[in-house]
């Protein structure tokens, strides 16, 4: 299907919503999908997918960092840095360990302006002198 034909697909009905659901979570491959381009959209958090076979552009929700994209699926994160695949056409997420679950973050808190930060042992030792506070807009530009 046509980029188009399947964002559309799901505005027709629920029924042709549900079909559709079943049939992406199968994760059948598609070898006859034309190709797509994604890319920036001005700001730093746009993004737009373009099909070559169309001349069609579609912009995509707003991303908070966009890291990269292979085979259809765009690697991004959330607010506090966490990182997921996104599927740019369905919508559909699927969420990767988060930054906690990395070696070196050691732990994470809220600033005074509500801002995720993380205590990042930067030194290996785990001793309070190796520990650098890191926001998660740094950290989203470390990936």
């Amino acid at each position: 299907m046509e980029v188009a034909d399947v964002v559309r697909s799901g505005a027709v009905c629920s029924a042709w919503r549900s079909a559709y659901a079943t049939f992406r979570r199968l994760r059948l491959p598609t070898p006859n999908q034309p190709p797509c381009l994604l890319y920036a959209a001005g700001d730093a958090d746009a993004a737009v997918l373009y099909s070559l076979s169309t001349n069609a552009t579609f912009r995509l929700p707003p991303l908070h960092s966009v890291i990269g994209s292979a085979h259809g699926l765009v690697f991004t994160t959330d607010e506090a840095a966490n990182p997921y695949l996104l599927n740019p056409v369905t919508g559909a997420r699927a969420a990767l360990p988060p930054i906690t679950a990395l070696e070196r973050v050691k732990s994470s808190f809220l600033d005074g302006e509500g801002n995720t930060v993380y205590d990042v042992d930067h030194a290996w030792g785990g001793e309070p002198d190796n520990m650098q506070h890191v926001t998660a807009h740094k950290a989203r530009g470390w990936m």
